[in-house]
């Protein structure tokens, strides 16, 4: 996945379209759209910010496939960090391993993925179908339960919507991408060097982009600006808001 930074718009669409997608449980966000202004930096609004998109990285060289004690944790055959959530043992080694902190353990198996949304006069449903339920294939190929809502006593994180390669139509796409109005967001097979993501990388130097934490992870996911990483940075909660968009609040111990 290669992720824009300058052009995303902080608009959360992403992370509506995956909670509408994935049906995921309440307080857990699969994508999360990160805005801070640099310390130092002069901005006009005090909503005024930069951001960065944080999906799972879907690492060459997982931490949490290293420290899953059971194998719960495997590669797919599209290079999908995904796990098996029949023999997941709710260790949560994965989260305490992952440095980009996108695994959370489930508290509860009673998913609820906008927070009174008839309340919300703002509100309005991005993804066609979606009534928040979960509509995909939970089982992959192999017969293994690695998408939509997980299991009370597992860990949840991002799929790349894994289900989708059980639909011909829809296979090799994202719900992130799929709603994103600015095409800041390109998903497809990084070994293709005709495929999107690569494509969209043609217009960029080296040094315009970035991986994050690459030494520790060899991640797969691409971003284009600067890298925030080594820089003092204030987050900020605009310009549009969980509340914006009708989505609950992050718990906290995620």
């Amino acid at each position: 996945m290669v992720l824009d930074t300058e052009k995303c718009i902080k608009c959360l669409r992403c992370v509506q379209g995956c909670k509408e997608e994935n049906n995921t449980p309440e307080g857990h966000f699969w994508m999360e759209v990160f805005r801070y202004q640099r310390d130092g930096e002069e901005y006009e609004d005090p909503t005024d910010s930069e951001s960065i998109q944080r999906p799972c990285q879907h690492c060459d060289d997982a931490p949490c496939l290293e420290v899953c004690p059971n194998n719960s944790r495997f590669k797919s055959e599209e290079g999908r960090t995904l796990c098996d959530y029949d023999t997941c043992l709710g260790c949560a080694y994965c989260e305490v391993a992952c440095p980009y902190h996108v695994n959370a353990f489930v508290h509860t198996d009673t998913p609820d993925y906008l927070e009174n949304p008839e309340e919300s006069e703002d509100f309005e449903p991005i993804l066609e179908g979606t009534d928040g339920e979960f509509d995909g294939a939970k089982r992959d190929e192999n017969d293994r339960w690695v998408s939509g809502a997980p299991p009370e006593g597992s860990c949840s994180k991002c799929t790349f919507c894994a289900h989708r390669e059980q639909d011909d139509e829809l296979r090799g796409t994202t719900a992130c991408e799929d709603v994103c109005p600015v095409d800041a967001i390109h998903f497809g097979d990084m070994n293709d060097p005709e495929s999107d993501p690569n494509q969209y990388l043609e217009q960029f130097d080296d040094d315009e982009t970035f991986k994050l934490q690459d030494d520790i992870s060899d991640p797969n996911v691409i971003y284009v600006g600067e890298d925030p990483s080594e820089q003092e940075v204030t987050e900020v909660p605009g310009p549009t808001t969980h509340e914006d968009r009708g989505l609950e609040e992050v718990d906290p111990s995620h």
